[in-house]
């Protein structure tokens, strides 16, 4: 009997993190493959170039490869806060573009939002070349800072929309593409713990010679949220643990958290991101990168 419960919980795990893969054809010479993973979407460009070595020359030589709109460039519409089928990109919406020189930007209503947790990998192959995207469900963000009189949030739908778009100038001349807008659906149970606990606000702040990073977070379970809470330091390119403590946030309950970080007295870009443990470890709430003022340095 105990084995019996054991193989229908197994097939029960497996049949809610399986993952699912959907092809999208940009136009004759480009791919796109979306996957659903366990904590996240993976997207997969396939890009055909016959003209390689003019490509890979651009992005050794040119001085200007973060101009997206010159040379390669692909480019990607998405919202997670889609219903069942659309067919439009929905409101509140990302977008995300790349190029073959590992260029990468990040955008929330068209404000630059990147965050630690969403990756771009750029392979370039004799006849092509590649890109992967990778967008953890806890990384998605949950409210929207234009409107300083109503701030709005939003909650992680299980279907997502997305729409992607090729430009090339390798021929000599201007070409872009449009791929049809393809809703991804993605398993209640798997995306709900993504949805249970959000960020109604974010801040950094600094004081003195030290930065309070805080966040208002909001429980929309009926049970009471238990956790943790780090909060990171960047220094440069370096990333650390700076902070950790416990978290509990009542049932459709709210609070707010924050912590004092000391800012070691170094010349670099200072930034942070905070992320939200679950029970189990898993984060289930990152923020986007945080700006901190060097208190030695004015990078300005």
């Amino acid at each position: 009997m105990k084995k019996a419960l054991f193989a229908i919980c197994a097939a029960l795990i497996t049949a809610l993190t399986a993952e699912t893969t959907q092809t999208v054809k940009v136009d004759d010479r480009t791919n796109v493959k979306v996957t659903v993973k366990k904590d996240g979407i993976l997207v997969n460009w396939d890009c055909a170039e016959s003209n390689m070595k003019y490509v890979s020359d651009y992005y050794k030589t040119t001085k200007v490869g973060w101009d997206f709109y010159k040379g390669e460039n692909i480019d990607c519409f998405f919202s997670p806060h889609s219903p069942k089928k659309n067919t439009r990109v929905s409101y509140p919406a990302y977008r995300v573009m790349g190029n073959p020189g590992k260029y990468f930007f990040f955008a929330f209503l068209a404000k630059s939002r990147p965050n630690h947790a969403v990756r771009q990998t750029i392979t370039q192959k004799a006849d092509r070349w590649q890109a992967e995207w990778f967008f953890p469900f806890a990384a998605m963000e949950t409210f929207d800072f234009r409107n300083d009189k109503k701030v709005m949030t939003f909650v992680t739908s299980p279907n997502w929309t997305f729409q992607f778009i090729r430009r090339s100038q390798s021929s000599g001349k201007n070409v872009e593409t449009k791929s049809p807008v393809i809703t991804v659906s993605i398993p209640k149970d798997q995306i709900k713990p993504y949805t249970e606990l959000i960020f109604a606000a974010l801040g950094s702040a600094n004081k003195g010679k030290a930065v309070y990073l805080s966040a208002a977070v909001r429980n929309y379970s009926a049970k009471e949220f238990t956790g943790k809470v780090n909060y990171y330091l960047h220094k440069g390119n370096e990333v650390t643990l700076a902070k950790t403590y416990d978290l509990k946030v009542p049932a459709k309950g709210s609070a707010r958290i924050g912590a004092p970080i000391p800012l070691p007295e170094l010349a670099v870009k200072f930034s942070g991101h905070i992320e939200v443990l679950n029970q189990e470890g898993t984060p289930i709430r990152i923020s986007p990168i945080l700006p901190i003022e060097n208190p030695w340095v004015d990078f300005k």
